[in-house]
């Protein structure tokens, strides 16, 4: 099946002219375009894809998560470059999203995200603490089949391979390709900035800064059906950047005075192949890619200057071993190895990395909409850290790292936008530790009734606190 999909994207050469990306959405996209257009993995691509027949259609973003396939670079490649919907008529939409970490108010996280006619509105952070909120309000418009952009508030400007601007995102394991471009908003401090940017843009070419007290941000970009071409500017520093795309190869680069980017990757009999170089003032890097599906399994493999990381998938069995240090400049490099089992619902996975060892084992069930998932999990440390996949918990990174002995046991339950998670820590009998989480996801007008109760819970919150002080501060004079 995937080998007839590719050759028939061949033998129609598909170009980005005739496909006319900017009336494609994530939810009408063809398996053969979202992978040659994208440069996707072949199970990401029919991953999603069943996942969208299956459900009649995608609504968020945050249904991606859950996918196994689905990494961080992979959600923001998609999210930058496909929406969901044609928004050929005003949309509306008003999204409340809170979550409690640690059942106290001090780990309390609320996202509110709206957007109506041509505008979005979003806020994230401790209603408790105004003063660490983060957010943004958008405006979009069309004029003269121009498309418009005016942003105000958090904010990251992304264009060529990331090497100027760029947020932070997790790597890659099959390539090192920078797809995102274009003026985001943002709820993270983190790779962004606080200020006012604007673009113009249609489907040939792009134009747009981003002004901070910090530094100031811009890019011009042009695409045609062969490629793309552009700058990007970050104060005084100004790179140039382009791609070229012919059949089954692509090739990127990025140079501005004091680092280049350069990379080759090409597909062929279900096999990506990738070449990249960097060069800096600490000298020149260079990386080898691959990654593909044939009749041994779902495979990739990286080896960038004397670091090796690779992984082999074959039925219920997978097998990962990362490099830690290189072999030019460390004397023992050492390796991060986890022998995984996965049949349906059970999982079973052993890790080591020289003389730390652990065992998980992870059950996962469903019925109609409600989920669960339970894990538990023992690890001696021996002085080499590990990272144990954890069960899927909205807005969290599903991953845990290892520095000590630990004994653990999570379990999470998620049902229509509601969760709960815990974990308790039981490395230490006598005094068990207990960690907990839980959220919500609302459409505003299902929460509209609970507003009345929400005010006066919080007005008596507030004052409890008040008072609390009031008293601190009597008892210390």
């Amino acid at each position: 099946m995937l080998c007839m999909l590719w050759f028939d994207a061949c033998a129609q050469n598909i170009s980005l002219d005739e496909i006319q990306l900017d009336t494609l959405t994530l939810n009408n996209i063809s398996p053969t375009l979202l992978w040659q257009a994208y440069g996707l993995d072949k199970n990401v691509v029919f991953e999603v894809c069943n996942y969208r027949d299956a459900m009649g259609g995608i609504l968020s973003y945050d249904e991606l998560e859950a996918l196994p396939s689905i990494t961080d670079p992979i959600l923001s490649i998609l999210k930058n470059n496909l929406p969901l919907r044609l928004e050929t008529h005003p949309y509306n939409r008003s999204l409340l999203q809170g979550h409690l970490r640690s059942f106290s108010p001090e780990g309390l996280i609320v996202k509110l995200d709206n957007e109506w006619d041509g505008q979005r509105l979003m806020i994230r952070g401790n209603p408790l603490v105004p003063q660490e909120l983060v957010g943004s309000h958008e405006l979009k418009w069309t004029f003269v089949g121009v498309n418009a952009q005016l942003l105000m508030g958090q904010q990251t400007l992304s264009a060529g391979q990331g090497l100027l601007l760029s947020a932070p995102t997790f790597p890659s394991p099959a390539s090192k390709e920078f797809f995102a471009r274009g003026l985001r908003s943002s709820t993270s401090r983190l790779g962004s900035q606080n200020g006012l940017g604007w673009s113009l843009s249609n489907k040939r070419w792009l134009v747009a800064s981003s002004i901070s007290k910090q530094q100031v941000t811009a890019t011009a970009t042009y695409e045609s059906n062969v490629g793309l071409m552009g700058l990007a500017a970050k104060d005084s520093t100004i790179s140039a950047f382009g791609k070229y795309y012919f059949k089954n190869w692509r090739v990127f680069a990025e140079a501005h005075h004091s680092e280049q980017v350069l990379g080759i990757n090409f597909w062929e009999n279900d096999v990506m192949t990738e070449w990249v170089a960097w060069r800096d003032d600490n000298g020149i890097k260079t990386g080898w890619l691959m990654s593909g599906r044939t009749m041994s399994g779902e495979w990739n493999f990286s080896w960038i200057t004397g670091k090796f990381k690779g992984r082999l998938r074959h039925g219920p069995w997978m097998v990962q071993v990362a490099q830690h240090g290189d072999f030019f400049t460390d004397d023992r490099p050492s390796f991060r190895t986890v022998v995984r089992f996965e049949d349906g619902a059970y999982r079973l996975e052993h890790h080591w990395h020289g003389n730390t060892m652990a065992f998980l084992s992870r059950w996962e069930g469903k019925k109609k909409d409600l989920q669960w998932s339970l894990m538990w999990t023992a690890c001696h440390y021996g002085g080499k850290p590990i990272w144990l996949g954890t069960p899927y918990v909205p807005n969290s990174i599903s991953s845990k790292a290892i520095y000590s002995d630990y004994f653990g046991i999570w379990a999470v339950v998620r049902k229509s936008g509601k969760y709960v998670s815990m974990e308790i820590d039981l490395s230490e009998f006598e005094q068990p530790g207990l960690k907990g989480q839980c959220g919500i996801s609302l459409g505003l007008e299902e929460l509209a009734p609970m507003f009345p109760k929400i005010r006066i819970a919080l007005s008596h919150y507030l004052r409890a606190r008040k008072r609390q002080r009031h008293e601190d501060g009597n008892r210390r004079q």
